[in-house]
């Protein structure tokens, strides 16, 4: 594993009055428990531990911290902005009036609302994280079916991490009100199939009226393909069970529900979706 040697030198100028510093690639360096309070970080790769810092009216700009650890530092008053933000580590930090703003994650823009829901909780909220771009290219399907003249919902969930029918039932049948499942009631169902008929749903036909512009149909073409593309990077296909399960919704055009038990992740998700006028 590679490693610079650039901290020292850092340390030394920022003692001697520098706070910013350009340009710069770190990696698995540590600042650990270093006061750094205003420092500045422009254009920079960093592949770094920053925990337990004081970070307080730190900027991180214009950069790379994919994988940085800034747990339990002091992020008072920092800020983050134009960064790639995958995986790294925020959990235990100071985030009073932390700037959080136009970074990227999973090939998706992240602002302060992710921030506060998911980012800076990683990795216990991990499940959150992967979900994340799953989750927002079903929001932009819902936005183009609209186009159909119907409203369309999609979810995607965690139910457990396990992939042991006896442990997954339980946590099933907490999200269901109306239907309690067993194992007799699951119907296991190839890839093929749960793609077949989900595809079948995002086609759908809604009410009679103006057929979608060529742009809709292009961009529902290029979400659904982007859905598909994703699911099998997250879920393999020739290590994950599809599983037919009821559902409680009660739309008008069309309701789903799938169980996707992933043995590869060693976890268990809960698909759903349904349309109605």
């Amino acid at each position: 594993m590679s490693k610079t040697n650039l901290v020292p030198f850092i340390l030394e100028q920022y003692q001697n009055g520098q706070r910013v510093f350009k340009e710069l690639d770190l990696e698995n360096e540590s600042f650990d428990g270093q006061d750094l309070e205003g420092i500045v970080f422009d254009g920079c790769l960093l592949y770094v531990s920053f925990r337990g810092a004081n970070l307080r009216n730190a900027r991180f700009i214009n950069s790379g911290i994919k994988t940085c650890d800034f747990q339990q530092a002091d992020l008072t008053n920092a800020h983050f902005e134009n960064l790639s933000v995958e995986r790294a580590e925020f959990s235990g930090s100071i985030t009073e009036n932390t700037y959080f703003d136009n970074n990227w994650a999973y090939g998706q823009a992240v602002g302060q609302s992710d921030f506060e829901e998911w980012i800076k909780n990683y990795p216990e909220n991990e499940h959150a994280a992967e979900l994340h771009r799953l989750r927002t290219i079903l929001q932009q399907l819902e936005k183009y079916l609209e186009y159909g003249n119907y409203e369309a919902h999609f979810e995607i969930e965690l139910l457990c991490h396990s992939t042991h029918v006896e442990e997954i039932i339980p946590e099933l049948n907490k999200r269901l009100r109306r239907h309690q499942v067993t194992a007799s009631k699951l119907e296991e169902v190839s890839y093929q199939a749960f793609k077949r008929e989900l595809s079948d749903k995002i086609h759908f036909k809604g009410n009679p009226g103006p057929n979608p512009t060529e742009f809709a149909v292009n961009a529902i073409k290029y979400a659904e393909s982007s859905f598909w593309t994703l699911i099998e990077q997250k879920f393999n296909p020739s290590v994950t069970r599809f599983y037919v399960c009821p559902n409680d919704n009660s739309w008008i055009f069309w309701n789903l529900s799938f169980l996707i038990v992933s043995k590869e992740r060693n976890k268990s998700y809960l698909f759903s979706g349904g349309a109605s006028d």
